[in-house]
């Protein structure tokens, strides 16, 4: 019994109606070269196909819909904090209810609601602006980031200087 949280159901964990992924699965989805393969748009041939199933196989994501993973999508804000917490949590973790909205933007009816308020109460983000959180927003490779950092490592993990530039689209 999947549901797809509104408004923005793609690239989303899939939640049911706990509020936890689930997990797709077809005996039917094998490859030319018999490597099994949960998602019809991640082919074994994929470049990015162990890092899929193992997100799949950990219970982080279940995909965007029944048998795909949309792999060239991006991922909003509220995905995100589902993604994030279930990497660092398990895929058993449930955080508590929300029942005050921690933003203006995120009703504590929504069913994202208890995972960015787990994020916001674990220091990993305070929002975009003014009282918002933006959950429809794609997350960009920079606040993904910081995303990952502040929830493996805390809110007080601070990265090294910048001497030398890692990207050269990164400048120190």
């Amino acid at each position: 019994h999947l549901t797809t949280p509104a408004p923005n159901p793609t690239m989303s964990a899939f939640l049911k109606a706990d509020g936890r992924g689930a997990s797709i699965v077809g005996a039917d989805r094998f490859c030319a070269s018999f490597a099994y393969h949960t998602f019809l748009d991640v082919p074994y041939a994929h470049f990015a196909w162990r890092f899929v199933e193992a997100v799949e196989n950990a219970g982080i994501t279940a995909g965007c819909s029944p048998g795909n993973y949309c792999p060239d999508l991006g991922v909003t804000r509220d995905q995100m904090a589902v993604f994030l917490l279930l990497a660092k949590e398990g895929p058993a973790y449930t955080p508590p209810a929300c029942t005050t909205a921690p933003f203006n933007d995120v009703p504590a009816a929504s069913p994202y609601c208890p995972w960015i308020k787990e994020l916001v109460t674990r220091g990993v983000t305070a929002g975009c602006t003014n009282g918002n959180y933006c959950p429809t927003a794609v997350v960009t490779r920079e606040q993904m980031a910081v995303f990952l950092l502040r929830t493996h490592d805390g809110p007080t993990y601070t990265p090294p200087a910048c001497s030398n530039p890692t990207f050269s689209d990164v400048p120190c």
